[in-house]
């Protein structure tokens, strides 16, 4: 049997879950055992590092900076702190016997950059938002030797913004849509003490002004005018300074009159049976890469109002398993959630092609297999005298 080839995944932030994290999660937990080993180094020992632990994944916490202009201060030392990072995480490639080094967000990528070429090692990035790069990460992805992205439109982006890859691919997060499949939605319909005919509306992602809750919440204001029963579901870790952002939404509701129809479940780990609860998802934010939260939606069955940003495109049909409504335009976002509130037989058609399209192409065995496909690929090429790139 060959021998385990060991992965050094790279994560600047994890301070709370987002798409990202449970998908680097789900891919370690995932990998062919037999096959590759993983162990992930990350800056801060709270939420994506604690997941890690419990699910008996190796984790190095390690300093991960990235370039810094502002405030002043902190940009002249930033060169410094980046070397810092990368000889830290060299000294763990060596001591791992790395062959790999997976970066999971590009304010990891230049310390990992370093490390890699100081090991001799390939490095690959993941590209899981959209832009606009800044001309470092420019700079950066040029000399990746992989670059993979969540969506087709990803790519598109960086190669109009004048990057030369040197080799990229599109990978899209893969999920268990059995599990979202066959979950239940009675246990939160019983919590939140609402029966079958209250509708729920809801939408999961961290708290964060690019994804767009505030239009929510006006949408929300205009839905229950027509369906005052209407309860919307908010799920989601804050991820903006001092929680200032739920305090906005807070005060919006308030000022709307829509507080009473609006809950703020938090960071959850049911999302599987909160999806299942609802009779809409929404997904309405102003940039996203791909987002696992409306693939985990779509898995469940769920009919979606989305925004057509970043990746979000690909997966949505109009018409066929979601509505695709206009960013920054509440008035279209409430005019799709009455759509499918009046109309259920066609929203439920819509949530079974939605289930179909996960299971057929986001289904987490097939991703998880074609990141490996790519591990190997590079392997064998070093194997064969292929140069890392310079």
């Amino acid at each position: 049997m060959a021998e385990q080839a060991q992965v050094l995944y790279v994560h600047r932030w994890g301070r709370i879950m987002g798409g990202g994290e449970m998908w680097l999660t789900t891919l370690c937990e995932s990998l062919d055992r037999d096959r590759f080993s993983p162990s992930v180094a990350i800056h801060y020992r709270e939420a994506l590092a604690e997941r890690l632990i419990e699910y008996g994944i190796p984790v190095h916490i390690l300093p991960v900076h990235h370039l810094q202009v502002r405030p002043i201060g902190q940009g002249i030392l930033s060169p410094w702190r980046i070397l810092g990072s990368g000889v830290a995480l060299y000294r763990l490639a060596k001591q791992l016997r790395a062959q790999i080094i997976h970066t999971f967000c590009l304010e990891a990528l230049q310390a990992s950059l370093l490390a890699g070429r100081m090991a001799r090692i390939p490095v690959v990035v993941s590209v899981l938002n959209s832009g606009p790069f800044m001309r470092e990460d420019k700079i950066a992805l040029r000399l990746v030797d992989t670059t993979i992205a969540n969506a087709q439109s990803i790519l598109d982006e960086i190669q109009a913004d004048g990057v030369a890859l040197a080799d990229a691919c599109v990978i899209r997060l893969g999920i268990d849509t059995e599990r979202f499949a066959t979950a239940s939605g009675a246990a939160v319909r019983q919590q939140l003490q609402v029966g079958d005919e209250v509708p729920l509306v809801g939408m999961v992602g961290n708290i964060e002004w690019r994804k767009g809750y505030d239009l929510l919440i006006r949408a929300a204001a205009q839905v229950t005018e027509q369906y005052p029963q209407t309860r919307f579901l908010i799920v989601g870790a804050d991820n903006s300074e001092n929680g200032s952002e739920t305090a906005r939404l807070h005060a919006l509701a308030a000022e709307l009159g829509v507080a009473q129809h609006l809950v703020f479940m938090g960071a959850r780990r049911d999302v599987p049976e909160i999806l299942a609860a609802l009779d809409v998802f929404v997904l309405c934010s102003r940039a996203e890469g791909l987002s696992q939260a409306m693939i985990e939606a779509m898995a469940a069955g769920k009919p979606v109002v989305v925004t057509p940003v970043g990746g979000t495109a690909e997966a949505v049909e109009q018409g066929k398993n979601g509505l695709l409504v206009p960013p920054n335009d509440p008035d279209a976002l409430a005019r799709g959630i009455r759509f499918l509130l009046a109309n259920p037989g066609e929203a439920r058609q819509m949530g079974l092609v939605g289930q179909q399209l996960a299971k057929s192409s986001y289904d987490v065995h097939a991703c998880v297999r074609e990141t490996e496909a790519v591990y190997s690929r590079l392997l064998a090429e070093r194997r064969n005298g292929r140069r890392v790139a310079p």
